[in-house]
């Protein structure tokens, strides 16, 4: 951790940044050991405080530094609420890689399902997809040949980690229904369905045991050549509002969300 003494000849901004950062690193430590581990901090941390304008410390947190017994909770709480006064004062905003996540497991996911991404453009999107699949459970992840790569800086940051836990490859939908053979259903083929518009309401759809959902463009959808080969297996969101489209990592979300709500049942 930086020294008072050199916080203190760091310009106004680039200190409070620091101090920001510091923050959050007193969460993780809150959150790892507890109570007692940040007391052994408390002089230091103490410092660090007095250097910031007195509407930014939280009562819990002034509280805890001057010897009072606050619960865990509240004093994470405190330190939550400052770093966000702090992004005030510097007319910044956290981004979803700033956070925090519990706890990650690792495997190969609960369900026998995988999602292929067709021609998705945004590497943001590619990795908030892989983030939401990991969650959710999904054993696959397929994105095809002209789709950012997960390595890409921006997918990795939004995918947070997932891209580590989740098997994925770049391939053609062929190949991802060959690779995911041991998901075939009685017939011998691996289901295959599109999140498209015009299609069953999700509601109702009728989900497969296990599978692929493909997931197209931002602008354009499924191609024609994969709606042909899915033919009637489309889901749809019913939406009733002012928009007629959702973002492709949150439409995703609501599909995961249904589809293995269905498999967690069976």
């Amino acid at each position: 951790m930086i020294t008072v003494k050199k916080l203190t000849e760091l310009p106004v901004v680039l200190r409070l940044r620091k101090i920001r950062r510091l923050c959050m690193q007193w969460r993780r430590l809150l959150a790892e050991g507890g109570v007692p581990a940040l007391a052994f901090y408390r002089s230091y941390i103490s410092g660090v405080v007095d250097l910031l304008p007195s509407d930014v410390v939280e009562p819990p947190v002034a509280s805890w530094l001057a010897g009072g017994i606050v619960e865990e909770a509240k004093l994470e709480r405190g330190l939550y609420r400052m770093e966000m006064r702090l992004e005030g004062l510097l007319g910044e905003e956290a981004v979803d890689w700033d956070f925090e996540t519990g706890d990650e497991e690792q495997g190969s996911g609960r369900f026998p399902a995988a999602v292929y991404l067709e021609d998705i453009r945004s590497p943001f999107n590619v990795g908030a997809i892989c983030r939401t699949a990991a969650a959710f459970g999904f054993s696959r992840l397929y994105l095809s040949p002209l789709c950012p790569s997960l390595l890409h800086p921006r997918a990795r940051r939004s995918a947070m980690g997932a891209e580590e836990t989740v098997q994925w490859t770049v391939c053609s939908l062929d190949e991802a229904r060959q690779d995911f053979a041991w998901a075939a259903g009685p017939d011998g083929e691996v289901p295959v369905f599109g999140l498209e518009t015009g299609g069953t309401g999700i509601r109702e759809f009728n989900f497969p045991r296990g599978g692929i959902a493909v997931v197209g463009n931002e602008e354009l959808g499924i191609s024609p050549e994969t709606l042909a080969v899915l033919g009637e297996r489309r889901v749809s969101i019913p939406l009733y509002g002012s928009k007629g489209s959702l973002n492709a990592g949150v439409a995703f979300g609501i599909l995961a969300c249904q589809w293995t709500s269905v498999l967690s049942a069976l």
